[in-house]
């Protein structure tokens, strides 16, 4: 790359972080979706069965299994591989883990004697309570022997499943289809979703920053190489 193509990519790339940052600070996502949560019903199993099709809710309870349970007892979990730790530059000190790939079971929500199954297998887990590691230090011999890791639910573990009433496929019996199970009560997820918006706008604030920068250092090198021409 020519020296003097550089300001123009600075100018370029700023401007470009610039007008993301704009976005992510004008954009409602965030915000609809803690009015959405906000006006979840929050719903036990017993009480979810009576719920008219297609009512969205928080349902709470307990994880029950319905499929044999995975390594360490885990239910729902996801498992990543110990590759390597970065040895230099700005990543230096930094484990890198690979994420491999765990379907995801059928389970059921319990409370109090009642159940209410989930019906699907593509929902996402959020703040997953346990957590297990095979190495207390991480090492990476070859594919057959490096350290993993867990992180999911167990059975019997507290959860809230985002997501709406539905009919099995099988039978008029109701369902839960969920968008996301939360590891923890319906309280604390609606306090989650509404830190999701402090973070998106801390990475507006972060790309406004670097794109100012690097607007004015593209700027500055090219009053630099003009006053040189001259």
């Amino acid at each position: 790359m020519s020296l003097r193509v550089v300001p123009r990519f600075l100018i370029v790339v700023g401007a470009l972080l610039i007008i993301g940052a704009c976005f992510l600070f004008l954009s409602d996502s965030p915000r609809a979706e803690i009015e959405r949560t906000a006006n979840l019903p929050a719903v036990q199993p017993s009480a979810a069965r009576e719920l008219p099709l297609n009512t969205a809710v928080l349902l709470e309870g307990h994880l029950k299994a319905h499929e044999p349970l995975g390594p360490e007892g885990f239910v729902i979990y996801e498992k990543e591989r110990f590759l390597r730790t970065e040895t230099q530059g700005a990543s230096k000190d930094k484990q890198q883990w690979q994420a491999l790939s765990v379907p995801r079971p059928l389970v059921g929500v319990e409370l109090k004697g009642a159940e209410l199954p989930v019906c699907n297998r593509d929902y996402t887990i959020i703040n997953p309570p346990q957590r297990w590691q095979s190495d207390v230090v991480p090492t990476s011999r070859d594919l057959l022997h490096s350290t993993t890791r867990l992180r999911g639910f167990k059975s019997g573990d507290a959860l809230t499943v985002d997501g709406r009433i539905v009919s099995a496929a099988a039978s008029a019996a109701r369902c839960v289809e969920a968008k996301a199970i939360f590891g923890g009560g319906q309280q604390a997820y609606r306090d989650s979703v509404r830190q999701d918006v402090v973070v998106f706008k801390v990475v507006a604030a972060v790309f406004a920053v670097l794109g100012g920068l690097m607007l004015a250092a593209g700027a500055w090198l090219h009053s630099r190489f003009r006053s040189k021409r001259s």
